[in-house]
C-alpha cells in the first residue's frame, strides 16, 4: 500500500509539479547530495525542507549487462521532504526522498525508487509516558551477486510502534521501561517478520550534558510463512554513556548478546561507538564504529538512520538470517566560502548464522568536491569505490563511480543540473560486470528559497 501510495504522489508531482523537491534525484543515485531550501523557525525548532525534481537521463548501458549493452532514455520525477518539529506533547521527524522513474522503452517496468523514514513521539503524559511510532520504506537487493537493476531489488516497509514509561527515581536517577512491536514487509521475497521486543533501562544523569544508562533488552523475531520454522531470540545487556558538547558529541555502548536460531546460538561482546567534532567553523570529523547481531531489516533502518534515506539500494541482502556484523565508518567535511569537500572510509565483515554463503567483507570509500564558481553556477565532483567479497563463493567485485555535475541557478527557486556519470564493475563472475555511461538534465524547484 505504502509503494502505492508513493507511486501516485510521485506521478502526481510530475503532472502537477505542486509538492517537495530536492537536488536531481539521479544525481543522489550518482553521490551528489540533496539540495533542498530550507525554512527553519528556532522558536517553535521547526525546520522544514521542501522542494520537486523532473527530469531524463541517456544510458548506453540501461540494462547493466556486459559488452556493449543496450541504450535508453528513463524520465524522472523527484520529491524530497525533510520536516523537523518539537512541541511539548509531539516530536516529530520525517525524512523522505523519492523518485518515480519511468523506462521510455519499457526496459524494465516503472519504479518507485528511494523512500522514507519518519518518526512521532506523542507525549501522553510528557516526559514520563511516550508512545513511539516509525516508518521505514526503502528498497534492498535480492542476488548478492547480481548487478543492482529493477529486476534485483525489491520494496521492503519496516514499521515501529510501543510505549515509553519513565519513573524519576530521584532528580538524577530515572527508571524507563520500553516495548516495541514491529512488522517488517518485503514486496517479493517470502521474509515477512513479526517482532517484539522490549528494554528495560536504569538512567543516571552526571554533569549535564552527560549520563550513563543500564540496559536490558530482549526480541522475539517470527516470520509470517511456513517456509521457516520458527523464528530467533535476540538477548543482550549493555552500559551506555552519553555525552554532548559545545563541538563533541559522543555515544558509547559496551555489553553482552546473545542470538538463538533454529536450536542453535551464538553470543559475544557487543560494542557501539558513535562520535562527532567540530574542529573549526568548517571542518568536522565523525566515527561509527561496533560489533553487533543484525539482520537484512535492522541494517536497512540502520542505514537510514544514520545516513538519511537515499535514491540508492542499500547494503542489506534480502535474507531471514541472523547475522553479527563488525563495522567501522570514519569521514572528514570541510566546508569554507565558495568550496567544499569530503572523504569517507568504511568497511563491515558480516558472519550469517546459517545461511554462510552470504557471509562477506565490504570495504569502501568516497569523496566529493564542491565549488562555486559565480554567484549562479556551481561544479560538483563525486567519486567512489566499493569491494565486496563473499568468503564461501569467492565471488569478489569491485565497483567504481564517478560524477561530475554543473549546477545553474534560474532566478530564487529554480535550477537546471546538467550530469555526467561512469560505473564500472568488475567481478570474478563475468556474467555480472558491466560499464556505464550516464548522462542527465534535471529541472529542480525550492520554494522556500525565496
Amino acid at each position: 500500500m505504502l509503494h502505492n501510495i508513493l507511486r501516485l504522489g510521485a506521478g502526481a508531482a510530475l503532472i502537477v509539479a505542486t509538492t517537495v523537491g530536492m537536488q536531481p534525484a539521479a544525481a543522489q543515485s550518482r553521490g551528489i547530495p540533496k539540495v533542498a531550501s530550507q525554512s527553519q523557525n528556532q522558536q517553535t525548532g521547526r525546520t522544514t525542507e521542501f522542494g520537486l525534481t523532473i527530469g531524463g537521463s541517456w544510458s548506453d548501458n540501461i540494462t547493466l549487462l556486459p559488452g556493449d549493452g543496450i541504450d535508453g532514455v528513463t524520465g524522472s520525477a523527484g520529491m524530497n521532504l525533510g520536516f523537523h518539529h518539537e512541541r511539548r506533547r509531539l516530536k516529530t521527524d520525517i525524512d523522505v526522498n523519492a523518485r518515480y522513474e519511468h523506462y521510455i522503452d519499457n526496459e524494465f517496468d516503472s519504479e518507485v525508487l528511494g523512500g522514507l523514514n519518519g518518526s512521532l513521539v506523542f507525549g501522553l503524559v510528557p516526559k514520563r509516558v511516550e508512545w513511539f511510532v516509525q516508518d521505514s520504506f526503502g528498497q534492498v537487493r535480492i542476488s548478492p551477486f547480481a548487478a543492482t537493476t529493477p529486476d534485483n531489488r525489491e520494496d521492503i516497509n519496516y514499521f515501529t510502534t510501543g510505549p515509553d514509561i519513565t519513573l524519576a527515581l530521584t532528580r538524577s536517577t530515572a527508571f524507563r521501561l520500553s516495548g516495541r512491536y514491529s512488522n517488517v514487509n518485503y514486496e517479493l521475497t517470502d521474509l515477512d517478520a513479526n517482532r517484539f521486543g522490549g528494554t528495560l533501562a536504569l538512567i543516571r544523569g552526571l554533569n549535564s550534558p552527560r549520563s550513563i544508562s543500564f540496559q536490558a533488552g530482549a526480541e522475539r523475531v517470527e516470520f509470517d510463512t511456513m517456509s521457516f520454522t520458527g523464528g530467533y531470540d535476540y538477548h543482550y545487556a549493555l552500559v551506555r554513556y552519553q555525552a554532548r558538547g559545545s563541538r563533541t558529541d559522543l555515544t558509547a555502548d559496551i555489553g553482552y548478546g546473545a542470538i538463538a536460531d533454529g536450536g542453535e546460538s551464538s553470543d559475544g561482546v557487543q560494542l557501539q561507538l558513535s562520535a562527532t567534532r567540530q574542529l573549526s567553523a568548517s571542518s568536522s570529523l565523525r566515527l561509527d564504529a561496533g560489533s553487533r547481531f543484525s539482520d537484512a531489516g535492522e541494517l536497512f533502518r540502520s542505514g537510514q538512520d544514520s545516513g538519511g534515506v537515499s535514491i540508492e539500494t542499500g547494503a542489506a541482502l534480502a535474507s531471514r538470517d541472523a547475522f553479527e556484523s563488525r563495522y567501522a565508518i570514519f569521514g572528514w567535511d570541510f566546508s569554507r566560502n565558495r568550496t567544499g569537500f569530503g572523504l569517507s572510509i568504511r568497511g563491515s565483515n558480516d558472519t550469517y548464522e546459517q545461511t554462510r554463503s552470504l557471509d562477506r567483507k565490504r570495504f569502501g570509500y568516497e569523496g566529493y568536491f564542491t565549488r562555486r564558481l559565480s554567484p549562479v553556477l556551481g561544479l560538483r565532483l563525486h567519486g567512489a569505490m566499493v569491494n565486496e567479497k563473499f568468503d564461501l563463493s569467492g565471488f569478489d567485485s569491485d565497483e567504481l563511480r564517478l560524477g561530475v555535475a554543473l549546477i545553474r541557478q534560474v532566478g530564487a527557486t529554480l535550477q537546471w543540473t546538467a550530469q555526467f556519470d561512469r560505473i564500472d564493475r568488475d567481478s570474478s563472475l563475468v556474467a555480472t560486470e558491466y560499464q556505464e555511461n550516464r548522462i542527465s538534465l534535471f529541472l529542480t524547484w525550492t520554494p522556500l528559497a525565496r
